[in-house]
């Protein structure tokens, strides 16, 4: 893609900034610690968020930490967050979960000391 006015390079240079071609792979900085993480089509994320969420050793954890875990992973790409979201609002089990009352029956007591 060649852009042809300034402008058009201004908007795209700090888009790019994060990304890094290593070989023909396409990696991106994470913002807070510098960590290359490999860029990954959506069907190849999806599939990776339902084995962290369903898999051998998953749990049927919230959106925010399925991202978590899936960019601790090493892995990204652009839609993660919308992708999460809406695998865990189609999971029954979660769905029934979290219904759920996770608050004691009642009120803690503290036992004075003797």
């Amino acid at each position: 893609m060649v852009l042809e006015d300034k402008t058009g390079h201004e908007k795209l240079a700090p888009r790019t900034a994060n990304y890094v071609v290593i070989g023909k792979e396409l990696y991106k900085k994470a913002a807070s610690t510098g960590i290359l993480m490999k860029c990954i089509l959506r069907s190849e994320g999806i599939e990776l968020l339902h084995e962290i969420h369903l898999g051998t050793c998953g749990n049927h954890t919230a959106s925010g930490t399925l991202v978590g875990k899936a960019f601790r992973s090493g892995f990204y790409w652009p839609t993660v967050v919308a992708n999460a979201k809406d695998l865990v609002q189609r999971c029954k089990g979660c769905q029934f979960f979290s219904k759920q009352q996770h608050l004691p029956a009642q009120a803690m007591r503290i036992i004075p000391p003797s």
